[in-house]
């Protein structure tokens, strides 16, 4: 399987599972909201959404760099992800 380069717009409740659950599959993601307290908080491993496992989730996945948190989209461009 193809590893891509996947963004997420939206870190909500739909978006921050999205996000993970492409990690999942061993891609890597970039996560975009407009929050900057939301964005600052998923960088640091803290998760405010009750879901099960994502808290774990995200704390491993921020660790193999295969997930990053941004307030703008234009931060990342040389990273290579598509918008």
């Amino acid at each position: 399987m193809k590893h891509l380069k996947v963004s997420v717009i939206g870190l909500g409740y739909m978006g921050s599972g999205t996000a993970v659950g492409f990690t999942a599959f061993g891609h890597e993601v970039l996560g975009i909201d407009i929050d900057e307290g939301g964005v600052t908080a998923y960088r640091d491993s803290i998760v405010s959404i009750n879901e099960p496992e994502l808290p774990d989730l995200f704390r491993a996945n921020v660790a193999n760099q295969r997930l990053y948190f941004f307030q703008t989209v234009y931060l990342r461009c040389e990273r290579g992800f598509s918008y």
